[in-house]
C-alpha cells in the first residue's frame, strides 16, 4: 500500500458477522452490473485478501489474522463463518488454494510499525477440509517496518507458489518514513517457492517497490501490480550503490501493472542485490492511478466481452479498474473505471459464475458485483419447467395452458371459462419466444408484476440469475435481450428446485427455494421492478418430505390470496396441502388433499399441473396425459377436496404432444418421471 498507513491496530469484534443484502450506490462508467454488500460487521474487520475455494465458498483474510468463509450460493445462502484464528495477531495479506484444497497464506508481524520484526514474514497453510490445522512452511521472509509486507500469493502451472514481497524503502535509499531500513536480498521481489516439497524461496523477478498482488492469467503469463513512490518519503540513488548518498526525491509516481518476466528487473533499487539504477530495467505494461492493490482475471463466460480482462482494486480512489489486454497479453488495449464508490477496496476475487467480489478494507465489508451484458440485455429465455400458481394470461383470472416447441417458441391456449381451451392451431391468448431448451436453463411463470397477467422468468441453472419478462397485455411479452422488468438471483445446485408463488400475499409472485435433501423452504421476496429486487425473506420451520419420490406443488389452494404448498408423492399422485399461515410459515397439518392420475406401468406418461382454472380464487389441478396431449381439470371444491379422477371433470383440453414439443404448463407443471 502507499501514502496512508491503512493497517491500523487490530480492532476486536464479537464472534458473528452481520449479513447485508442492500444495493450499493456504486457508479458505473458505461458498464452494466448490480451490486450489494454481502457481509459486514462482527469479527469481519478490515479484510485484506480474498480467494474462491474449490467448494465455491469465498474465503476472506483480514488485518488481524482471522480467516472467514462465506457461502455465496444465492441470496438466502449468504452466510459467514469464522474459520480460523490460528493467525490472530498476524497481518494476513495473501491467500490462495493449492493442491488438495488446502489454503495457503502469506502473513507477517501485525504489531505497530516501529516494533515490527523485519524477518517475520511466513508462508503457512490450513489443511482442508476443516481449515483448522495450521502448518508453517516458510519462515524469515522480509517484512518492512512501514506498511510493506509479504503480499499476494498464487500457484503457477509449474506447481510453485509465487509470492509478491514489498520493499523496505520508498525509492532505494533509506529514509525516516521507512524507519531507516535498507533493502535486503529478498525484499522488493517476486519469489517462487516449492511449498509442496519443501524448497527454499528463489527470486523470480526483482525491482518492485510494493507489489501487492499477482495473478497467473489463463494466457500463461504472470501479472502483478506495483505501487509507485510517494513524494517526501525517501530518495532514489544517482551515484551507484552508495547507501549514504543524498539522492533525489522522486515525487509521487503512478502505480504500475507489470508483466512478469523471469529474471527481470523492474526499476526499484536494491543495493543488496547490486541493483542501483532507479527506473531502469523492464517498463510496465501500463501506468495506473494510485493506489492499485489486488488483481484478478475475469475467467467466466457470464459476460463474454469481459473474458480475460483483469480487474484491479484502487484503494485510494475507491474504484474497481478494468484492464483489457491486447491479443497475446504483452500490452494493454484499454483501461477504464468499472465501478466506483467503494470504501478503500483492497482485493478482488472472481467466482466461476462470473461474480466479482471486493474486500472493502475501509468499511470492513465484502461487496458482490454481478456484471451484466448491457443495461437492458440480460440473456436468453429458458427451457419449460414451470412451477408457479395463479396465471391469468388473458387477464380474466383463469389459468391458461400452452405448449412450447424445442426452438423455444410458445403458445398460450386460452381458457374459455366454460371447461374448454382453445386447441392447438386455434386462437392463442399470447405467444412468445425463448432460447432453444437446454439443461442450463429453467422457465418459471407467475404474475410477478402484480397486474393480474402472468409473466415469465428465465433462470440460469448454472449461475442462479433470473430475469422477469413482463406480459405486455397484448398477447406478447418483453423479449429476451430487451428491457426486463426485474433481475434477481437464486441458489444453484442439484439439491435445490426453484418454484414461484405469491407467498406473502402482496399480489406479486415470489421465488421459493426448495431443498430436495433437507426439505427446507427459503423465500426471495419480490420487491418490484429493478435490479436485484428479490431479497431473502428467510426460511420456514416447515419441512417437506424428501427423497426421489417427492416434489412440491405451490398454489393458492385455500383461496386467501397466499400461496400454499403441497407435498406431492410421485408414485401415487397423492398430494397433501399445507395452508400458508403468514410470515413465510405453513401449517404442519393438512388442509386438504388430492389425487393426480398415474400409470405405474408407464412412468412419465402423466403430469400434474395446478392453477385457478375455474376462476373462483381456489387453485384446481389438472391431469395431463403426455402421449396424447389431453388434460382434464379437477375443480377445487373449497373444502379440502377436489373433483375425483374420472368424469365428470370441470374442463378438458389438448396441447401439442408431438416429438419436440413440451407442455408450457402454466401455472405449475409437474412431470412424473
Amino acid at each position: 500500500m502507499r501514502r496512508t498507513k491503512v493497517f491500523d491496530k487490530i480492532v476486536a469484534g464479537v464472534f458473528f458477522v452481520t449479513l447485508i443484502t442492500f444495493l450499493l450506490p456504486l457508479h458505473a462508467a458505461g458498464q452494466a452490473f448490480v451490486s450489494r454488500v454481502i457481509a459486514q460487521g462482527g469479527t469481519l474487520v478490515q479484510p485484506t485478501t480474498l480467494a474462491i475455494a474449490p467448494d465455491g465458498r469465498l474465503f476472506v483474510g483480514q488485518r488481524d489474522g482471522r480467516i472467514h468463509a462465506l457461502n455465496i450460493n444465492g441470496p438466502c445462502a449468504i452466510s459467514a463463518q469464522l474459520i480460523s484464528e490460528a493467525f490472530y495477531g498476524r497481518l494476513v495479506t495473501g491467500i490462495t488454494f493449492g493442491p488438495g484444497g488446502d489454503l495457503y497464506l502469506s502473513h507477517s508481524d501485525g504489531q505497530d510499525y516501529p516494533l515490527v520484526n523485519t524477518e517475520s514474514g511466513m508462508v503457512s497453510k490450513l489443511l482442508a477440509p476443516s481449515y483448522t490445522t495450521r502448518i508453517d512452511l516458510v519462515w524469515g521472509l522480509p517484512r518492512s517496518k512501514a506498511d510493506h509486507a509479504p503480499n499476494g500469493v498464487a500457484f503457477g502451472l509449474d506447481g510453485l507458489l509465487y509470492l509478491a514481497v514489498g520493499g523496505f524503502t520508498n525509492a532505494g535509499l533509506r529514509s525516516s518514513q521507512f524507519n531507516n531500513q535498507d533493502e535486503i536480498a529478498n525484499s522488493a521481489a517476486i519469489l517462487k517457492i516449492d511449498v509442496i516439497h519443501g524448497g527454499v524461496p528463489l527470486r523470480h523477478a526483482t525491482g518492485f517497490r510494493n507489489p501487492y498482488d499477482l495473478v497467473w492469467h489463463s494466457n500463461g503469463q504472470l501479472y502483478a501490480t506495483d505501487n509507485g513512490t510517494n513524494g517526501g518519503f525517501g530518495n532514489y540513488p544517482v551515484s551507484g550503490c552508495d547507501p549514504n548518498q543524498p539522492g533525489i526525491d522522486p515525487g509521487r509516481r503512478d502505480d504500475k501493472l507489470n508483466r512478469i518476466i523471469p529474471g527481470g528487473y523492474y526499476g526499484h533499487p536494491n543495493f543488496a542485490r547490486g541493483e542501483c539504477v532507479f527506473g531502469g530495467g523492464i517498463g510496465p505494461l501500463v501506468y495506473l492511478s494510485s493506489s492499485v492493490q489486488g488483481i484478478a482475471e475475469y475467467n467466466s463466460g457470464r459476460v463474454p466481452s469481459l473474458l480475460g480482462n483483469l480487474f484491479a482494486a484502487n484503494f485510494t480512489l475507491g474504484q474497481v479498474i478494468r484492464i483489457q489486454l491486447a491479443p497475446g497479453g504483452t500490452s494493454v488495449a484499454a483501461v477504464s473505471t468499472y465501478a466506483s464508490g467503494l470504501s478503500n477496496p483492497l482485493d478482488i476475487a472472481v467466482s466461476p459464475d462470473g461474480r466479482i467480489f471486493v474486500a472493502e478494507f475501509g468499511a470492513g465489508r465484502i461487496t458482490e458485483i454481478v456484471p451484466l451484458d448491457s443495461p437492458n440485455s440480460f440473456g436468453y429465455s429458458a427451457v419449460p419447467d414451470f412451477t408457479g400458481p395463479d396465471f391469468f394470461f388473458d387477464g380474466r383470472r383463469r389459468a391458461d395452458i400452452g405448449d412450447q416447441y424445442s426452438n423455444g417458441h410458445f403458445w398460450i391456449r386460452r381458457n374459455n371459462g366454460n371447461g374448454t381451451f382453445s386447441p392447438p392451431g386455434g386462437l392463442n391468448s399470447a405467444e412468445g419466444d425463448s432460447a432453444p431448451p437446454g439443461a442450463d436453463w429453467q422457465v418459471l411463470a407467475a404474475d410477478f408484476t402484480g397486474d393480474g397477467y402472468g409473466d415469465y422468468v428465465d433462470r440460469s441453472r448454472i449461475s442462479g440469475d433470473f430475469w422477469v419478462h413482463e406480459n405486455q397485455r397484448n398477447g406478447t411479452f418483453d423479449p429476451a435481450g430487451g428491457f426486463d422488468w426485474a433481475f434477481g438471483r437464486s441458489v444453484t445446485g442439484p439439491a435445490w428446485e426453484i418454484l414461484a408463488g405469491d407467498v406473502d400475499g402482496d399480489g406479486r409472485a415470489d421465488i421459493i427455494e426448495h431443498n430436495l435433501v433437507t426439505g427446507q423452504l427459503r423465500f426471495l421476496h419480490n420487491g418490484g421492478t429493478g435490479y436485484d429486487t428479490f431479497t431473502c425473506a428467510g426460511s420456514s420451520a416447515f419441512r417437506t418430505p424428501v427423497g426421489p419420490d417427492w416434489r412440491l406443488l405451490v398454489a393458492d389452494f385455500t383461496g386467501d390470496g397466499y400461496a400454499d404448498v403441497a407435498d406431492f408423492h410421485i408414485p401415487s399422485g397423492h398430494f397433501w396441502i399445507h395452508r400458508n399461515v403468514g410470515g413465510y410459515q405453513f401449517d404442519l397439518n393438512n388442509w386438504g388433499e388430492g389425487f393426480g392420475n398415474v400409470d405405474p406401468a408407464a412412468p412419465g406418461r402423466w403430469a400434474t399441473i395446478v392453477g385457478d382454472f375455474t376462476g373462483v380464487g381456489f387453485a384446481d389441478y389438472a391431469d395431463v396425459q403426455r402421449d396424447s396431449g389431453e388434460f382434464w381439470v379437477h375443480e377445487n371444491l373449497r373444502n379440502g377436496t377436489f373433483d375425483p379422477v374420472g368424469p365428470p371433470d370441470w374442463g378438458y383440453g389438448l396441447y401439442t404432444p408431438w416429438l419436440g414439443w413440451n407442455i408450457f404448463g402454466l401455472p405449475v407443471t409437474f412431470r412424473h418421471p
